[in-house]
């Protein structure tokens, strides 16, 4: 543990103490935004689009589509790290998904769709506050590079089945 703190702590002066931890990609994607909301809207479509090293365990809820289903996975990170959370879709519109991931160390993520020439625009924010020192080095340096590696897996896996 003191080991892991002194690392945390050497490598916490160099990020900047008010970055957002944010992971946000964006990509566009060669189908209609109608297709592409279809095709969130159902998680279990959701496993096939992650890197295999980010999220397993799927365990679907009851209901699978829509406003209010729901999922139980585990994310995974590097060094070890895993998190078993439930995630509920809580928010469609025409232009927008939102998946809750509720609790103490929940998360939002947010796909926004926007139509494009080539098709559609969809960025995939996840709304992370980063760590304070001493682990906000660690955050920026291990953790959020493996969270944006994870986001850009799952919208080239989103593209490949919808495209």
């Amino acid at each position: 543990m003191l080991i892991w703190l002194t690392l945390a702590t050497a490598t916490a002066e160099t990020f900047d103490k008010d970055a957002e931890g944010d992971v946000i990609t964006t990509r566009t994607i060669a189908a209609s935004t109608t297709t592409i909301l279809a095709t969130l809207s159902d998680l279990r479509n959701h496993p096939g689009y992650w890197p295999d090293v980010c999220v397993t365990d799927w365990d679907f809820g009851e209901r699978q589509t829509g406003l209010g289903a729901t999922a139980e996975v585990t994310y995974r990170g590097p060094l070890g790290w895993f998190r078993k959370l439930t995630m509920v879709i809580t928010e469609i519109s025409t232009a927008r998904l939102d998946i809750d991931h509720p609790g103490e160390k929940g998360f939002v993520t947010t796909y926004t769709l926007q139509p494009a020439a080539s098709g559609t625009t969809v960025e995939m924010h996840t709304w992370i506050y980063a760590p304070p020192k001493p682990l906000r080095g660690v955050y920026f340096k291990r953790i959020h590079p493996h969270f944006q590696y994870c986001h850009d897996g799952f919208l080239e896996g989103l593209a490949e089945a919808v495209e």
